[in-house]
């Protein structure tokens, strides 16, 4: 039979026959048409129980296979027990069609689907079918299916839309006018209805932004599947489907038209229009949070877990034999082995019992089994490394371990970080799908909580720097919550959380602190081995600011820091007092990478935003919205607090602003998105609007600072003021207690309180200052004076000398931190701790020999500073006697 009318006539005669039971119509050649009405002739038919369509699809230059309109008439038909489809280009899109039309057949339980492309992702559609309880499939068979599409690369949720690289691409059907959803329903209006990558529709993730050419099978297959998860949540579709707009296909009419949500009819099935465009957003939203209600804000793991629960497949009781004999039937078979695990990995929940039972039915594929399977485990957290008990060997044993690293080491309960995941591995694309899942329960708790959109693009997504096969993923679809996560490729990203310490929060102890640290410094173990046991233990503890500056210096490179600190950045208690460990960043670049890292506002130095640079590019939104904060801050405190700014247009034209910042940049919508703004920010102590700067921590960094601004470390880096400014500072340390003496000396003991720039010239002499004796030595005492007068008065306030005790604490603080770690390392024995610096023995040790030796005994902290402290002589080399000042800092903890 080929594809004729005669053909049609026959195929009608021979279902509308009472008397044939078992109908084989294989190796013929149908087109769509014929298929079409195969499928309504079969729909009316009470008496075939089965039926064979064996190798009938044409060969035509289309990506639906033509069975594809046969397949759903199936829904239909409620007498088939056995159907044969083997050899008809039954793909994903066919086999998501088959699922659908079978959901409600009760009879049919064989099925055979051998020597198709289905590959994982149409096998999952079979594997659902089968765990339904109320299905009647028991049996199928599926020889030669392993080949297949991986799915697509990207783009929107739904299924057509355009120009996604390295998937298949399908044209729109042709052929003779007819009715009903047949292939001559015309498509030709648009790209997005000529032709389009289709998507792989997700059970676990169903949300997101479909485009929908409804001449299609596989897109009228998604629509009713989509009614179908609304139904089953109990949604209104006015709620469930959002934004609807709906286009008809010439001949009928080509413009936008009101859009009626499909209803079920008496057999239960959705009607679906068969013609026209439609795009629409699918939410679900509300059936999780009714579904979650109950589980705190920042329960992340409890969130997943019943988000798990609730949207996967759990395999009904009298299906887990049928399920578990295919295993078995597999055993041998590789290649199909890979590509039931691949299938079952997604949109399953399995207990450990059943895992085991998989692993005992084929013994030589237990590792591979557990390494797949491992994301489907439900139950607790205990039972995935339950499962690894399994492991014939321990030399097996490691092996899994290895390979399910991504996934045990993933903190839900503390997500922030940077990932790198292999889609095709089933343990890193169940991270990826969490970290998808948990940055919409983030954005859907910020709309609760009214907080304001800090993210990169306005998207409200708590996810920056996407990658996908190495390119912006912003680049491929809009917003990563419209985007369908594929199963193969690389993908890298930064997780930040709006999670924020209770108010009531405490940091560990620093003795429990100094413990782990030094058990950080004797294991022995690589960097990146410590940063994953921190990751994984850090949920369950906050840190104060002092010891995240503490833990920096155990940590030789800048990644490994970088890694560290993003860790626990959002768990620390006193954020107002973050200078303090913000200035263990020396280098511009570190700090920048950070701030990438974490976010312009998360990272933004609410409280203590003195001397801060930024270069923001104003095409971003976080980067926006802290040039906005940078303007409120001058207009509050100073407008001159804003040094050198200037807007550098995206054509490279420099504006040096000569008329001020403009008033309107206090509001983000009103900044300009175009070209870059410098700068950076400077003020005076009495000109701080404490309370302001509060308001503003707590409106867009979501911290609740509760402190007055006495009870705040105002602090200052080596690295912020100019050199001469710290060799200033050495010399008056070598000098007085205390800056406040060096400003009664230059002021005089009845002083008026502030000095001049003439005062500060003479006091040079008054304190015996010789360090800047040369032809510029006017010019370097003026840039010091500068550096003071914040204000920008002429004068110096006592206030404002006072930002030299800043400096002068981080100078102890730094001093007093080398001292501690020798007497954690060597006690109290100084002398110890000096042969161990000058293994020369040459009685004296130069700043490189200095540098290299502490580096050796694995501290990285500020070594310079301590050198240029504990040489007080100024010749470049400090001696014993110069190294013993450590004595007075070693006794008892930090301060």
């Amino acid at each position: 039979l080929g594809g004729s009318y005669a053909t049609r006539e026959c195929i009608t005669s021979l279902l509308g026959s009472k008397s044939i039971i078992n109908l084989d119509l294989g190796w013929n050649c149908f087109n769509a048409d014929v298929f079409v009405c195969l499928g309504r002739a079969l729909s009316g038919n009470k008496v075939l129980r089965t039926l064979c369509v064996d190798n009938c699809s044409a060969s035509v230059d289309e990506v639906v296979t033509p069975i594809s309109y046969f397949l759903e008439f199936l829904a239909y038909n409620s007498a088939l027990t056995k159907l044969s489809v083997a050899l008809n280009r039954v793909d994903y899109r066919a086999a998501l069609i088959i699922e659908d039309s079978l959901d409600h057949h009760k009879k049919l339980s064989d099925l055979d689907l051998s020597q198709n492309p289905l590959g994982p992702l149409g096998m999952r559609s079979i594997l659902r079918l089968l765990s339904r309880s109320w299905t009647g499939l028991m049996r199928f068979e599926t020889e030669g299916c392993q080949s297949g599409t991986q799915g697509i690369g990207g783009g929107s949720a739904g299924a057509s839309t355009s120009g996604a690289a390295g998937v298949d691409t399908t044209s729109g059907v042709s052929g003779t006018a007819t009715d009903g959803g047949s292939p001559s329903s015309k498509a030709a209006w648009g790209a997005a209805g000529e032709q389009g990558s289709y998507h792989v529709f997700h059970y676990t993730n169903p949300g997101g932004r479909y485009q929908l050419n409804l001449s299609k099978p596989y897109d009228r297959t998604l629509l009713r599947t989509l009614c179908k998860t609304a139904d089953r949540f109990q949604l209104p579709p006015d709620k469930a489907f959002l934004n609807p707009a709906y286009t008809q296909a010439p001949p009928r009419r080509p413009d936008k038209l009101p859009y009626t949500h499909p209803s079920k009819d008496a057999a239960g099935i959705w009607g679906v229009p068969d013609n026209g465009l439609l795009t629409v957003t699918f939410n679900v939203q509300e059936a999780v949070e009714s579904a979650v209600k109950g589980i705190a804000d920042d329960d992340f793991s409890g969130f997943l877990e019943k988000y798990m629960e609730l949207m996967r497949f759990h395999p009904g009781w009298k299906k887990v034999v049928p399920l578990f004999a295919k295993w078995k039937d597999l055993n041998g078979r590789v290649t199909e082995q890979y590509v039931f695990l691949n299938a079952l990995a997604k949109d399953f929940n399995l207990p450990l019992p059943y895992i085991e039972q998989m692993c005992r039915s084929s013994v030589e594929f237990s590792n591979e089994t557990l390494c797949k399977l491992s994301p489907c485990i439900f139950g607790t957290p205990a039972s995935r490394f339950i499962s690894l008990l399994n492991a014939p060997s321990v030399s097996e044993h490691i092996w899994i371990h290895r390979q399910m690293t991504s996934l045990l080491d993933f903190n839900a309960q503390n997500p922030t970080g940077r990932y790198r995941l292999d889609l095709g591995l089933c343990t890193d694309y169940h991270v990826a799908e969490q970290l998808l899942l948990l940055d919409r329960w983030e954005a859907v708790v910020d709309a609760r909580r009214e907080r304001y959109d800090v993210s990169v693009r306005g998207d409200g997504s708590h996810m920056r720097n996407e990658l996908f096969m190495g390119r912006p993923l912003h680049l491929l679809v809009p917003t990563v919550s419209e985007w369908t996560l594929p199963e193969f490729a690389e993908f890298e990203v930064d997780y930040v959380s709006n999670q924020r310490p209770p108010n009531d929060a405490e940091p560990l102890s620093n003795d429990l602190w100094e413990m782990v640290l030094m058990e950080i410094h004797d294991s022995g173990c690589r960097p990146q081995d410590v940063i994953v046991v921190l990751r994984s233990i850090s949920h369950n503890f906050y840190l104060s600011s002092l010891q995240i500056r503490m833990m920096l210096g155990y940590f030789r490179t800048a990644e490994q820091r970088a890694e560290a600190f993003v860790t626990f950045y959002m768990r620390v208690t006193d954020l107002h007092n973050g200078k303090l460990f913000r200035v263990r960043f020396r280098d511009q670049g570190e700090m920048l990478h950070l701030t990438d890292r974490l976010g312009y506002a998360a990272f933004f130095p609410f409280v203590q935003p003195e001397n801060s640079q930024f270069n923001l590019d104003l095409t971003k939104n976080d980067h926006r919205l802290c040039a906005s904060i940078y303007v409120r801050l001058a207009f509050k405190e100073k407008s001159n607090n804003l040094r050198e700014p200037v807007w550098i247009h995206s054509d490279g034209t420099r504006d040096l602003l000569p008329l001020g910042v403009p008033r309107s940049w206090d509001t983000p919508s009103k900044i300009p998105r175009d070209g870059f703004f410098k700068g950076s920010y400077a003020c005076a102590p009495e000109d701080r609007q404490f309370a302001f700067r509060r308001e503003l921590a707590a409106t867009y960094g979501f911290y609740n600072i509760t402190v007055d601004e006495h009870e705040v470390e105002w602090w200052t880096g080596l690295t912020e003021p100019p050199q001469d400014v710290i060799e200033f500072l050495e010399f008056l340390i070598s000098r007085v207690s205390h800056v406040d003496e060096a400003f009664t000396i230059i002021d005089g003991e009845n002083g008026n309180g502030v000095i001049t720039l003439r005062e500060f010239e003479d006091g040079f002499a008054k304190l015996k200052c010789h360090k800047f004796k040369g032809k510029d030595e006017m010019q370097r005492i003026g840039i010091l004076f500068r550096y003071m007068d914040m204000g920008g008065e002429g004068t110096v306030s006592l206030k404002e000398w006072q930002l030299l005790d800043q400096l002068w604490k981080e100078f102890e603080l730094s001093i007093r931190e080398f001292a501690h770690f020798l007497s954690l390392c060597f006690g109290a024995d100084i002398e110890e701790a000096w042969q161990e610096l000058d293994r020369d023995n040459s009685g004296s040790i130069c700043k490189a020999e200095f540098e290299q030796a502490v580096s050796n005994m694995g501290y990285f902290g500020p070594s310079e500073a301590v050198f240029a402290l504990l040489d007080t002589t100024d010749n470049g080399t400090i001696e014993f006697e110069e190294f013993e000042v450590l004595r007075k800092f070693m006794p008892g903890e930090l301060d």
